[in-house]
């Protein structure tokens, strides 16, 4: 049968680690001295009718092999014979006899042992620790000694014939050996299963409590038996035993048992002439002991369960602690970051839009040849890149710290449409693709909506697939769904390389980029359409096969909006300089940073102003 493994701190308990290998024999006098002293007292114990009442030499031979492991149990089963033949010396049996039985006895205890261990899931799992284990001893300590029993009778009458003088051997061999196991196994394992239970701490009222009145019963019954009242003396142990196995499990209930076989002994003992009453006693003690037995492993098992659901809840709790303390580092860096990022552009901005602004001024001066111009309108498409990848990141630190906000107002929507066209057809055109425009009948013109949102998700969507298309074209379609067009979906489509399967949900992270692609930007666009998507209520899907294109669709929930509503907005003018006519004025510029102070008194003065400045200022808060 396989062995199972001890584990914990329990080495030892069924693995042979009373005596070092050296001094084994130790063990084998040893306990052929225990079996061989109990058999002997117990064979001066009375015999009514051929019954006797409790044998426990098997128990003990069956406990020492639960204590050591199957390759050590040759020396029990020579200190089980040894004992068996010490103990008949006295009697009229012949040395065969004391042989047959000691090695009938070897047999009941390993058939116990096996039986045992195979319902209980193996031998460390026998005892009243749970309701497996308990059933494995009961079961065992039944159904075994019917195989020995058949067999003992023949030894003890030294006869084939099945008569009334076998049939009383084999009830006596029964009972005796079937009580003596449900008695004595227990109490030896009481040791090994009260050092794994005696650290549940039990409240010290229902230890007292169960206790006191335990051993209150117990008393009672200790003076029934003494006057003779075997019946009384006995159901009052009953009840004691019951109580100890529910209040201190598979400590009490084999204390219970061996308080009241005493009890029934005694009582026994005090009226001799009740034969009869042998075998009903020995039947009632069967029925209490298994009884008990499972009371026991049940309050066992209830107490270890609360015991293993305290401790999941302190390592649950633990670990919830850590989870938070880890979220709130996590927290603390995410906001660590953003600020980084926002800082970090902001001063990156900040020289860029000079940058920018001095340059288109020196566009403006006439006498530019054509290369100094051409190289100007690259520092401003340069310059121009690099400001919307800035802006990007900054918009990303402002969702990631929370500091997004929708602003929502009516707004023309074919008019923001067309200014998205104008902005990206020139752009698809130097590129050498088509690009097409398809806006529905049932599209509305007015909306609520927050306009400078949509526009970007447009705007990304379509730079995008302009990046990464090489040839054929990029489409905008927009149209509406559900009832009264509240669905505004937004379609952009390309012909480009497309997307794997298996990155297709990393496109919409922050940073993120596909493999081998040199196209630059930061991975923001598609992260931002997402965002912006989810903070107006939104959704965004992907459909792409490599090498056939991709399909972005945003559909976002949107109100009607009356025209009334809607502002006009003042065409864009350029100012080229006063009128004629007009004094002179005179313009002070106040401006913290110098270079922005510079740039806008150098656009004032090409407008025909007279520009004074003022002394470097500290930030204002």
């Amino acid at each position: 049968m396989p062995e199972q493994s001890n584990a914990g701190n329990d080495p030892g308990w069924g693995q042979a680690a009373f005596w070092p290998e050296q001094a084994r024999w130790h063990g084998v006098l040893w306990i052929a001295l225990i079996v061989g002293t109990y058999a002997g007292t117990a064979a001066l114990l009375p015999w009514f009718d051929g019954i006797g009442l409790l044998w426990l030499p098997n128990a003990i031979l069956a406990t020492a092999l639960l204590r050591f492991r199957p390759r050590d149990w040759s020396s029990v089963y020579v200190a089980g014979i040894l004992a068996e033949v010490v103990s008949t010396l006295n009697s009229d049996w012949v040395l065969h006899q004391s042989l047959a039985m000691g090695v009938l006895n070897d047999v009941e205890a390993t058939l116990f042992v096996l039986v045992a261990a195979r319902i209980a899931g193996g031998r460390n799992n026998i005892g009243l620790l749970s309701e497996r284990g308990a059933l494995g001893l009961v079961a065992g300590a039944i159904t075994t000694p019917v195989v020995t029993s058949t067999l003992g009778g023949v030894v003890v009458t030294w006869s084939w014939s099945f008569g009334a003088e076998y049939l009383t051997t084999w009830r006596t061999l029964w009972f005796g050996d079937s009580l003596g196991l449900l008695v004595g196994v227990p109490a030896g394992l009481l040791l090994r299963d009260a050092v794994r239970s005696v650290g549940r701490r039990r409240p010290a009222a229902l230890a007292l409590g169960g206790g006191g009145a335990a051993l209150l019963l117990f008393v009672v019954s200790a003076l029934l038996a003494a006057k003779g009242n075997s019946w009384g003396a006995q159901q009052t142990a009953v009840a004691a035993a019951v109580l100890l196995s529910l209040t201190f499990g598979a400590i009490g209930a084999p204390a219970g048992a061996m308080f009241t076989t005493t009890a029934t002994i005694i009582g026994i003992a005090r009226q001799l002439d009740d034969i009869g009453s042998v075998p009903r006693s020995q039947l009632l003690l069967v029925v209490v002991f298994a009884a008990i037995y499972a009371i026991a492993a049940t309050t066992e098992s209830a107490s270890r369960a609360k015991e293993e659901l305290e401790a999941a809840n302190a390592q649950l709790s633990s670990y919830l602690g850590t989870v938070q303390t880890a979220v709130e580092h996590a927290e603390a860096a995410n906001k660590a970051k953003s600020d980084f990022l926002a800082t970090m552009s902001h001063e990156l901005r900040t020289p860029l839009n000079s940058i920018l602004g001095f340059s288109d001024l020196l566009r403006r001066d006439p006498t530019l040849s054509a290369d100094q111009r051409d190289d100007l309108d690259i520092i401003n498409r340069s310059g121009g890149h690099l400001l919307g990848l800035i802006n990007q990141v900054l918009d990303m630190a402002k969702i990631e710290s929370g500091r997004t906000q929708l602003e929502v107002s009516p707004m023309d929507l074919p008019l923001l449409i067309e200014d998205v066209e104008l902005m990206m057809r020139a752009r698809a055109e130097a590129a050498g693709l088509q690009f097409v425009v398809e806006v529905a009948d049932d599209v509305p013109r007015y909306i609520r909506c927050d306009g400078q949102k949509l526009r970007q998700i447009m705007l990304n969507l379509l730079g995008n697939s302009l990046k990464f298309t090489t040839s054929g074209v990029v489409s905008l379609r927009v149209h509406t769904a559900a009832k009264a067009g509240s669905l505004l979906v937004i379609e952009v489509e390309d012909t480009g390389a497309g997307i794997p399967e298996d990155q297709q949900e990393r496109v919409f992270e922050p940073f993120t980029q596909l493999q081998k692609v040199g196209a630059p930007g930061t991975g923001l666009s598609l992260a931002l359409v997402r965002e912006y998507a989810d903070l107006m209520g939104g959704s965004v899907e992907l459909r792409s096969r490599l090498g056939f294109g991709s399909v972005f669709r945003v559909s976002i929930p949107v109100d009607l909006a009356q025209a009334e509503d809607v502002k006009t907005a003042d065409e864009s003018r350029h100012v080229a300089g006063l009128a004629p006519g007009q004094p002179q004025w005179r313009v002070l510029v106040v401006e913290d940073e110098p270079l922005n102070r510079l740039l806008l008194g150098r656009l004032l003065e090409d407008a025909g102003f007279v520009v004074a400045y003022t002394p470097r200022m500290a930030r204002s808060a």
